[in-house]
C-alpha cells in the first residue's frame, strides 16, 4: 500500500506571531480536533501540521517557541488510537 499526504495550505493574515498563533490554534481546532472522530474511522494515525511564515526561509513552526524565542523545525502532531 502507498502513503499519500493531503497538504492545506491556509493563509493567515496576522499583525504577530502571537495573533498567528491563536488564530492557527483555532483553525485546527476547527478543522481536526472537533472531527476526531470521523478522521480515525478514516483510518487514519497521525496529523502533522506547523505554522509557517512566507518570509521565513525555513520550515519553522511557531506553534513551537523556545525560550530564545526561536521557532522549532519540528511538526506538532496530534496521534490517533485505533
Amino acid at each position: 500500500m502507498n502513503t499519500f499526504r493531503l497538504f492545506i495550505d491556509i493563509p493567515i493574515d496576522a499583525s504577530s506571531v502571537g495573533e498567528a498563533v491563536l488564530k492557527g490554534n483555532e483553525l485546527v481546532f476547527n478543522l481536526i480536533t472537533l472531527n476526531e472522530d470521523n478522521i480515525s474511522k478514516l483510518g487514519v494515525s497521525q496529523v502533522n501540521y506547523r505554522l509557517g511564515n512566507d518570509s521565513d526561509r525555513q520550515h519553522a513552526n511557531y506553534f513551537i517557541i523556545d525560550d530564545r524565542d526561536h521557532a522549532s523545525t519540528k511538526k506538532t502532531i496530534i496521534h490517533y488510537d485505533h
